[in-house]
C-alpha cells in the first residue's frame, strides 16, 4: 500500500518506505559479503546437465542425444587396444550421438607417447600389432574429423607440436557437429 493512493493497516506509507529501504541495505550488504555459492543454485543454473563416463566402444546411446562430449588423454589408448578401427569407430559414435550444433572436445595425444607407453609397461602382442598398423596419427586427426567424420567445423584450442608435445602440453580439437 501506500504509493497507490491506498493506506496499509497498521502503518502509515512513511513506515513503510523506511521497511523497503531496510530491506534493501541488507542486500547490498549481502553484496558485499559475496554472491550465494549455495550447491541449490548450481543445480537451477547447470539445467538439465548429466556428466556420465563411458566407453563410446561398447556403447550406442541414441542418435543426437548429447549435447556435449570430452576426451581427453585416451586416443592413443583406443588406437593401441582397437586400432584404427576403434578409434574411427569411437569418433563416429561420438558424431552420430551429438545434437546438431553439439560439440567434441578430445585431446589427441603425441605420437612420441605412443612409443614411450611400451617402455612404460608390458604389453600383448596384440596391442603392438596395432601400433604397427596405425596410419591415423595424431597430427591427421583434425583432418579425418572433417572430411571423413563429417563435422562442420574443427578448431584447435590449444597448439601444440602434435609429433613432439612433451607432458600434458597438448592440442585440444573443438569439433562442432
Amino acid at each position: 500500500g501506500g504509493g497507490d493512493g491506498s493506506k496499509s493497516k497498521g502503518k502509515e506509507p512513511m513506515e513503510e518506505e523506511e521497511e523497503e529501504e531496510e530491506g534493501a541495505d541488507d542486500e547490498e550488504e549481502d553484496e558485499e559479503a559475496g554472491p550465494s555459492t549455495a550447491l541449490a543454485d548450481a543445480g537451477t543454473a547447470l539445467g538439465g546437465v548429466v556428466f556420465r563416463a563411458g566407453n563410446y566402444l561398447d556403447e550406442q546411446p541414441p542418435p543426437c542425444s548429447v549435447d556435449a562430449i570430452l576426451c581427453l588423454s585416451v586416443t592413443k589408448w583406443i588406437q593401441l587396444n582397437w586400432g584404427d578401427e576403434g578409434l574411427i569407430k569411437m569418433f563416429k559414435t561420438v558424431y552420430q550421438s551429438l545434437t546438431p550444433g553439439g560439440v567434441f572436445l578430445v585431446e589427441p595425444q603425441p605420437w612420441k607417447s605412443y612409443r614411450q607407453a611400451f617402455r612404460k609397461q608390458k604389453m600383448p602382442d596384440e596391442t603392438r600389432e596395432h601400433f604397427r598398423s596405425i596410419k591415423l596419427k595424431p597430427e591427421h586427426y583434425a583432418a579425418h574429423l572433417l572430411s571423413e567424420t563429417g563435422f562442420s567445423a574443427v578448431e584447435a584450442l590449444r597448439s601444440a607440436d602434435m609429433g613432439h608435445a612433451d607432458g600434458f602440453d597438448r592440442v585440444v580439437l573443438l569439433c562442432t557437429k
